[in-house]
């Protein structure tokens, strides 16, 4: 697949772009900037429509230029701002969806195409469950992970717009809340770490889950012939067991995360009111704003967070996908392959025996003449060796 040769299987964020599309990609990140810049306008807006009514004397303390206006028109346009993003929102929500649809239906569609292309002898080695992993479980997670990377973006536009809203109200104070809220993802990062880690465990457990269903449907005759039902159904088991482990240790991880970053914000809370009432002793008018700034910031922290954790915890099952349609297209039939030679005369078996195992013989020297351009009905009772001759 030419598409592969463009980038390391290891960066799925730029595989991410590659597949879904660079123009859907452009058209949510400026969705989100829109709807971010006119959220950062409206936060300032606040300013002197709060120092008209006796929030105090803002022109010392604030880069805003208060402008001679009335009160109404003010109103008016900050009124427009929350309309230009709501609209600006509900469109990036439907350019996400598209992104993250473009994403799964191209990638299974690749993998249907890669799959039913490749030489069927390879095809035949691969595990049934691998491959149903593969097109429903790992496609519909890379889908999710597009739909993480997409938050991600808009959390992060929105925050540094918000960081851009606080710079213009009140330097010092921003410059400090800043300082505090990188410190706070600083110490965040580990677990992001650890959250990539387990979202690659527990692609291989799915992996393990449906090779092990695939297998058990696949081969129902024979584990029922050499009575292995009970040992199918502890595989089984014991796939389950570790896929619900993965998903336990994420959902831990994820608690883990959120606590500390609503700890963590709620210091920083409380030391940027204490810096800006009793040490910088700003007026009214510029403390509000800060506030309501940090109150729609903190928020937006923790879904940063939530999404950075959910897209590391998603992001491999595209390298994983990635990886088995390059094996397939490595494996691909030739374009030029001849036809199946035809059946003239006949199909012979002479004195055909063939064992499972040492103890339980399938078949029992069979001998037998099909000629070509005819119709053969096997009958017999379950475990015959019907299949087995089938597939001789």
């Amino acid at each position: 697949m030419a598409i592969l040769k463009k980038f390391d299987l290891d960066m799925p964020a730029i595989a991410l772009l590659e597949l879904a599309g660079r123009g859907q990609a452009i058209r949510v990140a400026t969705l989100s900037l829109l709807a971010a810049v006119s959220e950062g306008i409206g936060f300032v807006l606040l300013v002197p429509i709060i120092a008209l009514y006796g929030g105090g004397d803002v022109s010392q303390d604030t880069r805003i230029e208060l402008p001679e206006l009335p009160l109404s028109l003010m109103l008016a346009f900050f009124v427009l701002l929350v309309v230009i993003r709501s609209l600006a929102e509900m469109g990036r929500k439907l350019a996400v969806q598209d992104f993250s649809a473009g994403l799964v239906d191209s990638l299974r569609m690749r993998a249907a195409r890669s799959l039913l292309g490749a030489d069927w002898r390879w095809a035949m080695t691969q595990q049934r469950g691998k491959n149903e992993a593969l097109l429903i479980t790992n496609i519909d997670r890379a889908g999710y992970a597009a739909e993480m990377a997409a938050g991600f973006v808009r959390q992060a536009v929105g925050i540094l717009a918000l960081a851009a809203a606080a710079m213009v109200v009140s330097p010092a104070a921003a410059m400090t809340g800043i300082g505090a809220g990188a410190l706070v993802l600083l110490l965040y990062r580990p677990l992001g770490r650890r959250a990539r880690a387990l979202g690659e465990i527990l692609s291989r457990s799915y992996d393990t889950l449906y090779t092990h269903i695939g297998e058990m449907l696949g081969a129902m005759r024979i584990i029922k012939s050499f009575g292995r039902e009970e040992a199918a159904s502890s595989a089984l088991e014991n796939s389950l067991g570790q896929l619900r482990k993965a998903q336990r240790d994420y959902v831990r991880d994820s608690a883990i995360g959120q606590a500390a970053l609503h700890v963590g914000g709620a210091l920083v809370a409380a030391c940027l009111a204490w810096f800006a009432l009793d040490w910088l002793q700003l007026p009214l008018a510029i403390v509000l704003p800060l506030a309501a700034i940090f109150v729609r910031a903190l928020p937006l922290l923790g879904e940063l967070q939530a999404a950075f954790q959910n897209w590391n915890h998603a992001s491999p099952a595209i390298g994983e996908a990635l990886e088995i349609i390059e094996r397939a297209d490595a494996k691909a039939e030739p374009e030029a392959a001849s036809e199946a030679p035809r059946l003239t005369e006949r199909l012979r078996f002479s004195g055909v025996s063939l064992s499972h195992r040492s103890d339980r013989r399938a078949l029992v020297d069979v001998t037998l003449d099909i000629e070509a351009g005819t119709m053969l009905a096997l009958t017999g009772r379950s475990g015959a060796g019907k299949s087995t001759l089938a597939d001789l």
